[in-house]
């Protein structure tokens, strides 16, 4: 396609879904409907963008439940036309409980590069 997708921002999200995501590429058309699909393996889940510009795209990430956590390739297409074969990746993480986690957040999650920043939430009682 003679479009591509360049970056993702924030790189992570809930499995719940709910994340603007701002999606960086180029050949972008404001004229005619883009969709972003979230890729894991031979599963996926796809919405629409809008088109900010030829460069930029936002969507608000899907429900992954079906998908999967883990690490997603973000991809576009204009509606009815086939995706882009590479993507940018999108983490997604499971939803924990409070409840029953001492903690929990995307800040635990492994594979985290060390001096970036992080979040997380630990819980006492």
């Amino acid at each position: 396609p003679p479009y591509a997708v360049l970056s993702v921002e924030p790189a992570l999200g809930p499995i719940t879904g709910g994340t603007t995501l701002t999606v960086k590429g180029m050949g972008f058309t404001t004229d005619m409907p883009m969709a972003v699909r979230f890729m894991l393996g031979r599963r996926h889940a796809e919405v629409s963008a809008t088109v900010l510009d030829d460069e930029t795209l936002e969507c608000v990430s899907p429900d992954l439940a079906g998908v999967g956590p883990g690490v997603t390739q973000v991809r576009v297409a204009v509606r009815g036309s086939p995706y882009t074969i590479t993507g940018e990746p999108f983490q997604v993480f499971r939803v924990t409980s409070p409840a029953s986690t001492l903690a929990f957040g995307p800040g635990v999650l492994g594979g985290l590069a060390a001096g970036r920043p992080a979040q997380f939430i630990i819980r006492s009682k």
